[in-house]
C-alpha cells in the first residue's frame, strides 16, 4: 500500500463506522420504541387481568348460587317422586282392597234385583210427589 492509499482507507473506515453508528442508533431507537410499547401493553394487560379476575370471581359466586339452587331442585324432585310413589302405592292398595271387598260381596244374599246384580243401575225419578214421570224407570 502506498501512503496515498492510507488516508483513503482511513476515510472509508470512518464512513463505514458512521454508517454502522447510524444503523445502531436507528436500531436503538426502534428497540426503545418497542420497549415502551411493550411496557404500555404490560400495564394494559395487568389492568385487563385484574378486571378478568374480578369478573371470574363474580361468575364463580353466581355459579355456586345456581349450583346450590339446582341441588335443592334435584332434592325436591326426589322427594316429590317418593311422595308420588307412596301415593300410587296407597291408591293401588285402596283400589285392590275395594275391589276385593266388592268381589267378596254376596249379592245373592242381599235384597237386590237381578239387573243390579249384573252391574246395571236403575234410577227412579218418581220418588217425590208431583215431580215424577209416573213410575217410569231410567236404565243406565
Amino acid at each position: 500500500m502506498s501512503t496515498l492509499d492510507q488516508p483513503s482507507f482511513s476515510a472509508k473506515m470512518n464512513e463505514i463506522d458512521q454508517i454502522e453508528i447510524c444503523q445502531l442508533q436507528s436500531e436503538v431507537c426502534h428497540l426503545s420504541t418497542e420497549n415502551h410499547e411493550l411496557a404500555q401493553l404490560k400495564e394494559v394487560d395487568q389492568d385487563q387481568i385484574i378486571k378478568l379476575q374480578t369478573e371470574n370471581d363474580k361468575l364463580k359466586r353466581s355459579n355456586a348460587t345456581k349450583d346450590a339452587f339446582i341441588v335443592a331442585l334435584i332434592q325436591e324432585k326426589q322427594d316429590l317422586e317418593e311422595q308420588n310413589a307412596q301415593l300410587r302405592l296407597c291408591a293401588h292398595d285402596t283400589l285392590v282392597t275395594f275391589r276385593d271387598a266388592c268381589q267378596r260381596a254376596d249379592f245373592d244374599a242381599m235384597d237386590v234385583d237381578e239387573p243390579t246384580k249384573g252391574g246395571e243401575i236403575s234410577v227412579s225419578d218418581s220418588g217425590f210427589e208431583g215431580y215424577g214421570s209416573e213410575g217410569a224407570w231410567d236404565m243406565f
